[in-house]
């Protein structure tokens, strides 16, 4: 949930998280925001405490950016790969692997679609390269276009360890791939996927996030989870974004 606050110093945004977060994890993405802004990628200022603390009560603030709303993706795709070549150039190490969310499908049994089963296999395949913190949410719903026209990315809070090759792959699935690696090979050497198992990361979260809903007896998550199934890719699809991938190496 998110608020914005009207105060004498200006307006301020308010969001309430749904879970606890580690206090080792917060600090690691406070400095990964403040390290990514040093570095020319726009992201709003994480407000501390008065007692320096990032989060209180489940409240955690940032600064304002007055907005336009969501970019389109045909339009912003190339500034994005080029803000997410600016985070992989930080190149901050991570502990890792993540959680399991990111690693394979863990919620749920077997799927009906012989083309779900295939995803999941592809999704139980182990990312190539060296965990880097990473912001593990980059697509266009956590990016905003301020007043100016300027591409801001927000919704840290998911930051953690992913490798380059697995986050560039989670991305070309939500921007559109062409321009986006153009932008990203216009800041730092777009990193080469070993094969289909640089999406894994990306199938594993989406598959984990349809089988939650399944498993959830209401109509808005059986709604919810009819869109999400829609819009999953297919294996044919992924070879598709690869070989664009494999022209920028």
């Amino acid at each position: 949930m998110l608020w914005r606050l009207e105060t004498s110093t200006g307006a301020w945004a308010v969001k309430k998280l749904l879970s606890e977060a580690d206090d080792a994890d917060v600090e690691a993405e406070f400095a990964f925001v403040e390290a990514a802004r040093a570095a020319g990628v726009r992201a709003p200022r994480v407000v501390r405490s008065v007692s320096d603390e990032v989060i209180v009560g489940g409240i955690r603030v940032y600064e304002w950016i007055e907005n336009r709303g969501s970019p389109s993706p045909d339009v912003y795709s190339s500034r994005a790969g080029a803000a997410l070549g600016l985070l992989h150039n930080l190149q901050i190490p991570a502990t890792g692997p993540p959680d399991e969310w990111y690693m394979r499908r863990y919620i749920g049994g077997p799927w009906d679609s012989a083309e779900l089963a295939r995803l999941d296999e592809l999704a139980a395949q182990s990312p190539t390269g060296r965990w880097l913190m990473c912001h593990r949410d980059f697509d266009p719903a956590n990016t905003l276009v301020d007043v100016e026209g300027n591409l801001v990315l927000v919704d840290w809070d998911t930051a953690g360890p992913l490798t380059a090759e697995s986050e560039v792959g989670y991305a070309l699935l939500t921007w559109m791939p062409e321009p986006f690696l153009e932008g990203y090979a216009s800041v730092r050497a777009v990193p080469r996927p070993a094969g289909l198992n640089a999406f894994s990361v990306v199938l594993a979260g989406r598959l984990n996030f349809l089988a939650a809903l399944l498993a959830t007896d209401d109509e808005w998550s059986a709604a919810r989870a009819e869109a999400v199934r829609a819009g999953m890719p297919t294996a044919a699809g992924l070879e598709r974004v690869l070989e664009t991938w494999r022209r920028f190496v």
